[in-house]
């Protein structure tokens, strides 16, 4: 994932373009909430207002033309085409230690397959302890999973839709007490239930798998795990830790982030999983 990293260090310099298909305009509101009452259909659900601006990093939603957004593009056609040999719906995005760029992968992930095949897409903030992409959509805290857990309110309350894109996003919210318990839910499993028959994908951004369990748990109730490696960061016994902590749950793809080879770095393999070697370190 070397081209996309470098794309996306180069946008943090650059003003994004005009994409017409993703061309909307972003709102400011001191405090953003969804609608509290009723019960929502998704085309009521409010769209996202951020306080401030948009990461620049979002290359699938700010620069849609440029190498990082095409980059998104092949790892989505990647995962749209298990989709068609399997039941692939609900996604883990997850990494072995933080700082690693998962969050950022999920959220670009999400957009472009809401765009590349004008398919739902729910951008689910699964990390109940660290809400970096309320951050890199311009948002301050926002009500979202956690209270949704804790309550007994629709899921649809707790939405937004991001700009016009069919992709709407549900956040981590700002109740990070109790997250095991919270995560261990029948209230939980319902609600993935609900979302697979909702949307044509469930893109979940997790905590790290290492040192807590939060990922481990998410594992087991998605239908694949994508693992973000950054290379020069993740120390390969780390990485083969988190591998192993892992076991059997499904690794439908590995994305290298930060890598200076020359070849394609965005990865999708299904059962043709990228093979580790001794040290743990992809091959």
């Amino acid at each position: 994932m070397g081209n996309i990293y470098d794309a996306l260090r180069r946008a943090e310099l650059e003003e994004p373009g005009t994409d017409p298909f993703t061309a909307h305009t972003w709102v400011s509101d001191a405090s953003p909430q969804p609608l509290a009452m009723g019960v929502l259909t998704l085309e009521q659900v409010p769209p996202l207002q951020p306080t401030g601006a948009m990461d620049a990093r979002l290359v699938a939603i700010t620069d849609g033309g440029g190498p990082a957004a095409e980059q998104f593009r092949v790892l989505s056609i990647r995962l749209r085409d298990l989709q068609t040999q399997s039941s692939l719906k609900k996604i883990l995005v997850t990494s072995s230690i933080s700082g690693e760029g998962k969050s950022l992968v999920a959220a670009n992930l999400a957009a472009s397959l809401a765009r590349g095949a004008q398919q739902k897409v729910l951008l689910l903030g699964g990390d109940l302890r660290c809400f970096a992409l309320n951050r890199y959509f311009g948002c301050n805290s926002l009500v979202g999973l956690s209270e949704y857990l804790l309550g007994d309110s629709p899921y649809t309350n707790f939405l937004y839709q991001i700009g016009s894109l069919p992709l709407w996003f549900m956040p981590g919210g700002t109740s990070p007490c109790q997250v095991l318990q919270l995560l261990e839910s029948d209230r939980l499993q319902g609600l993935l239930e609900t979302l697979a028959n909702t949307f044509d994908w469930v893109i979940i951004d997790s905590s790290p798998l290492l040192p807590l369990a939060d990922a481990n748990v998410w594992a087991r109730m998605v239908d694949g795990t994508l693992l973000v490696v950054r290379e020069g960061t993740t120390p390969k016994k780390l990485l083969q830790k988190a591998i192993d902590v892992l076991g059997k749950v499904p690794v439908v793809g590995v994305v290298v982030n930060d890598s200076k080879r020359g070849y394609d770095n965005v990865a999708a393999y299904g059962k043709e999983e990228r093979p580790i070697d001794g040290d743990g370190k992809p091959a």
